[in-house]
């Protein structure tokens, strides 16, 4: 009897382990637009202006991340606008802003180029801020609107770097998926007039 409850024990055990999710089982997914309908207004030319910082010094880590936020808001914009009058004398202008991950160590005696390659504890914090307008061929103001998001996060010491990617990555999702939540409700109420169905 005592043999069998060992045995019984044993692959109990056996079976947690094996359920618990390791590094390999993560998975880090890209964003995926393919669910983002387009936004019809009433504009012939699309101006994206990059206005975010570009660094590659702390604590920006833009260049450490699997997806930039500036290259997503771009694909963003490019994704989510489409023109629904060819004949249009209208341009619509989106400058970004912000669109950054900043990487801040909880240890104050570390450096944060240091502890990007080690499993040390770090915040984690990013930004998307978006200017759009819609301008006549004059270059008149005809509505205009901001988003700005932010999120952050704590990441400890007691995680792998490939576990750190993924749950930075899945931050990027989130906020991605905030931002957008937010600019089309804002979208849809400021430029209601320049909006098919609206």
């Amino acid at each position: 009897m005592i043999k069998l409850f060992k045995k019984i024990l044993y692959l109990i055990n056996i079976l947690i382990l094996c359920s618990c999710t390791s590094s390999s089982d993560l998975e880090i997914k890209k964003v995926n637009f393919s669910s983002f309908n387009d936004l019809k207004a009433d504009f012939k030319t699309l101006i994206i202006n990059n206005q975010y910082a570009n660094k590659i010094e702390a604590p920006y880590i833009d260049y450490y991340v699997p997806e930039k936020l500036g290259n997503l808001t771009k694909k963003w914009v490019e994704k989510r606008f489409e023109t629904q009058n060819k004949n249009s004398t209208n341009t619509l202008k989106i400058t970004i802003l912000k669109a950054n991950t900043l990487g801040f160590p909880l240890d104050s005696k570390a450096k944060i180029e240091n502890i990007l390659d080690n499993n040390a504890s770090i915040r984690i914090e990013m930004y998307i801020k978006t200017y759009i307008e819609l301008l006549n061929s004059n270059g008149a103001q005809l509505a205009y609107c901001d988003i700005e998001i932010y999120k952050g996060k704590e990441l400890g010491e007691n995680i792998s770097l490939m576990e750190r990617d993924y749950q930075i990555q899945e931050m990027t999702k989130s906020i991605f998926f905030s931002f957008d939540r937010l600019a089309v409700s804002k979208i849809k109420d400021v430029f209601k007039d320049y909006l098919p169905n609206s």
